[in-house]
């Protein structure tokens, strides 16, 4: 699902972050889309501060099957799609 990245299968846990926009456009009108991302960016770094702070290594990865991911997480991959994964695991 990683897009051939053969290193990333190795990976113990690997977290997949997905996006409903939609929910955030009572907000932000036709802004939604970008604050969604910037959000998702976010706990992407989050993911890697926490991961970093147990010791841990990770990657974020944008380089993924859109649509093995989405068809794996039982999402439709229009109303939510998956946007963004994240590798977790020991450093060499």
């Amino acid at each position: 699902m990683l897009a051939f990245q053969k290193w990333a299968t190795s990976a113990p846990v690997v977290v997949y972050l997905t996006c409903v926009a939609y929910r955030a456009e009572w907000r932000y009108s036709i802004m939604a889309h970008r604050v969604v991302l910037i959000d998702l960016g976010h706990v992407g770094q989050n993911l890697m501060l926490s991961a970093s702070a147990m010791g841990l290594g990770s990657c974020c990865i944008a380089a993924y099957d859109q649509t093995l991911c989405d068809q794996a997480l039982g999402i439709d991959g229009y109303e939510e799609y998956t946007v963004y994964a994240c590798t977790i695991g020991k450093t060499k």
